[in-house]
């Protein structure tokens, strides 16, 4: 959970070199590697800006719930993984009921 001090200030925590922390609106916490968070054009610019965020590598995202994030998150490593492949892929596996609210995630994210 996100930690804040007596006046009501977040308290960060180091994060390490080429990662990022993104922190989901029920308390989920995931670490990722900086390039894949990178898919998203929204954390991108986030994380290339002078944005606090951008200085501590750590972003609250109060609109996308764990279960969301974590699905968005495995994404970014497939999409990592297979950016260079030719043919077909794969297919990114996710329960059909998700697809609704990830397709708006994806949106808000720009992914």
């Amino acid at each position: 959970m996100t930690q804040k001090n007596e006046k009501g200030a977040l308290l960060t925590r180091k994060v390490p070199q080429g990662y990022v922390l993104l922190k989901s609106s029920d308390g989920f916490e995931f670490y990722v590697a900086e390039e894949c968070a990178k898919v998203s054009k929204f954390l991108k610019t986030t994380l290339e800006s002078d944005f606090s965020e951008a200085k501590t590598g750590q972003m609250i995202l109060n609109e996308i719930p764990g279960h969301l994030l974590e699905k968005v998150c495995e994404y970014f490593y497939y999409h990592i993984m297979y950016e260079q492949t030719e043919g077909n892929l794969p297919p990114f596996e996710f329960p059909p009921e998700m697809a609704v609210e990830l397709l708006m995630v994806a949106n808000f994210l720009d992914t």
